[in-house]
């Protein structure tokens, strides 16, 4: 979209920028969700990463960069279409569009699915559908995630909040920063973009732009809280936890059949890409490629 289209967008009602959003969304939606090249590998060892609940890959850069150079890395961004799917159905609609796309360039038995929060719940969902229809069960990274089915689902104001948290934390601030943009802006009748200035973080998205950047969030989030693993996973499983551990790890255990592996890490969950617990994921997720090549070690 040029710089001319976003200020005719940004002018508009609220109400016919979101139809204007929405119709944008159904025109752009891929059928075959296009897998994100993010780096390629010298080896036979293919990750694949699901996104966030922001929708974006951009997260995983500091993980991707540590990576050995035999590990091929591809991703899969969030697609603004999925905004029709319905709610209860949308995490597994997903699931079987991203491993459909996924089937085309590899076999996703053969690659290992991570994924951080909402990309690693979409992760074992696609492991879970592709082993249930007779593929070799796909080892999957789990980095501080949880399912959240048989919870109530979060309201707009509530949203809301925790898109902001997640934009000022994932841009290097605190929990005082966010208190701070709080106190001074209502983001329910300002909107994000004072309290974001509020907190030190300098955003580049036109307000269209952010819109749709939380409705993507407000869609996948919502997705997240709505999915509960229909049935369990006999494949392998590394979970790596922040905060909450004792009952995260129960609910994974709960539907996971295979072979479980729990590492306990020190932080948060906006942590998990900074050094030095960044140290510990790229481990466990080279531990869980397998080993290196003899010519790559």
């Amino acid at each position: 979209m040029s710089g001319q289209e976003t200020s005719r967008l940004d002018s508009l009602p609220a109400d016919k920028r979101a139809l204007f959003l929405k119709l944008r969304a159904q025109r752009d939606r891929r059928a075959d969700h296009p897998p994100v090249p993010l780096r390629p590998g010298r080896g036979p060892a293919r990750l694949v990463l699901l996104p966030p609940s922001g929708g974006a890959l951009f997260c995983y850069t500091p993980l991707v960069r540590a990576l050995r150079d035999d590990i091929d890395v591809i991703g899969f961004a969030a697609d603004p279409g999925d905004h029709d799917l319905e709610l209860r159905e949308r995490l597994g609609i997903v699931a079987d569009r991203v491993l459909a796309s996924l089937a085309r360039v590899a076999d996703p038995g053969s690659c290992l699915l991570a994924g951080w929060s909402h990309g690693g719940v979409l992760a074992f969902e696609m492991a879970r559908k592709h082993a249930a229809a007779g593929g070799t069960a796909p080892h999957v990274v789990l980095i501080d995630c949880v399912y959240l089915g048989d919870r109530p689902l979060e309201d707009e104001s509530r949203l809301r909040r925790r898109f902001l948290y997640d934009l000022i934390r994932v841009a290097g601030r605190d929990d005082a920063a966010y208190n701070t943009a709080i106190e001074a802006h209502d983001p329910d009748r300002e909107g994000l973009r004072p309290c974001l200035a509020a907190a030190g973080v300098d955003i580049t998205l036109t307000d269209a732009e952010l819109t749709e950047r939380f409705r993507i969030f407000r869609d996948c989030s919502l997705g997240l809280q709505a999915y509960e693993p229909p049935a369990p996973y006999a494949g392998d499983i590394t979970l790596v936890v922040t905060q909450l551990a004792d009952a995260i790890e129960r609910r994974w255990t709960a539907v996971v059949t295979g072979r479980k592996r729990t590492v306990r890490v020190p932080g948060d969950h906006f942590t998990l890409f900074r050094p030095p617990v960044l140290a510990t994921v790229v481990g466990e997720i080279e531990a869980a490629a397998g080993p290196a090549p003899a010519a790559s070690r």
